[in-house]
């Protein structure tokens, strides 16, 4: 498990941990092929196949089908589970690779007005046995090293978004902080739309604190 407090709010949270395209601009350099001068509108097509007051799921659409899923389960659980790849996509997939998997498993805590906890696991399956050795042998602490590095990386951004969000809130008091103006056109934004559709819908647009 990887746990760490942020200085911003709950939902601000599950929202970066819902948006992919964030990847390359904010995390430039960071983590592998996030390149901050290639950053464009992601060719990564989702669609949410079910909604309810209980949270909502999504799925990858067109070529990669089936390969990348997510769910969201209320208040806190947002897990990606990725498929590996052409194989599969091509039906001719072992059943034993088909139990192959990376799976992200993020708990997205409230825990006081512009705080939250984060903890995060990363569940897998890979066919390598070499791989899965040098994963076993990576020290601990490197890994939570790497994966603070990563946290730290778009923290100005994440603030910043939560102070506008604020902001709005104090201009508008009769709405929640859910409700401040949000453009998101492209289909790699369908997972940011259905937390917050399902935030203002099923939870009263914020945390009852």
């Amino acid at each position: 498990f990887f746990v760490r407090d942020m200085p911003y709010s709950w939902d601000i949270l599950v929202e970066n941990l819902c948006d992919p395209a964030h990847v390359p601009f904010a995390h430039h350099s960071f983590m592998r092929g996030a390149d901050r001068t290639k950053a464009d509108s992601l060719s990564i097509d989702l669609e949410v196949t079910k909604e309810q007051t209980s949270g909502f799921s999504a799925q990858r659409i067109g070529v990669c089908a089936g390969q990348y899923d997510v769910k969201f389960t209320a208040p806190t659980l947002l897990y990606y589970r990725i498929s590996n790849s052409a194989a599969l996509a091509e039906g001719r997939a072992s059943s034993k690779a088909k139990q192959n998997f990376i799976g992200l498993g993020q708990y997205c805590v409230p825990t006081a007005p512009g705080q939250c906890r984060l903890i995060a696991r990363f569940p897998l399956r890979i066919p390598v046995p070499a791989v899965m050795w040098l994963m076993k042998k990576t020290p601990r602490w490197i890994t939570h090293f790497n994966q603070n590095v990563v946290m730290d990386s778009d923290v100005i951004f994440l603030c910043s978004q939560d102070e506008y969000l604020d902001n709005n809130h104090k201009l508008n008091p009769q709405q929640t902080r859910n409700k401040a103006k949000y453009y998101m056109p492209a289909l790699c934004d369908t997972l940011v739309v259905a937390f917050r559709r399902w935030l203002e819908t099923s939870a009263g647009g914020q945390p009852s604190w």
